[in-house]
């Protein structure tokens, strides 16, 4: 299994999106996580672009303006979603990784900058 984690500051120009779709498929990751995407929406049509083929699934948190927003992309051959769980910052995914059938959860933060922000988040 491989995995992804990136921030990205935003995927709304052809030129970041592309270059998580290089990434994605050059690398053959099973799953990937972008924190700050900044977007309000993503599609599957989004999702299959930044793929190397149809067999994936996704889930997101929506950013807040034009800060935030956070994605989890997977072949979904390589791991089966149970259960999902969300909030601004935070998104976490419950599931099996099929070839080592072993359940996992799975979790995407982008906690906030400032100290003060920071502990409230933590606690």
């Amino acid at each position: 299994m491989r995995i992804l984690s990136w921030i990205f500051r935003g995927l709304g120009s052809v030129v970041k999106r592309e270059s998580v779709k290089r990434t994605c498929r050059m690398s053959r990751v099973s799953i990937c996580f972008i924190q700050e995407t900044k977007l309000e929406v993503i599609t599957k049509d989004d999702v299959r672009k930044f793929w190397r083929d149809v067999n994936c699934e996704f889930k997101f948190v929506a950013a807040v303006g034009r800060s935030g927003g956070l994605l989890i992309m997977w072949d979904k051959n390589e791991f089966i979603l149970s259960k999902v769980w969300s909030v601004d910052s935070l998104l976490a995914i419950e599931g099996k990784w099929v070839k080592e059938d072993v359940d996992v959860v799975l979790i995407n933060v982008y906690a906030p900058n400032s100290v003060l922000e920071q502990s409230s988040f933590w606690g």
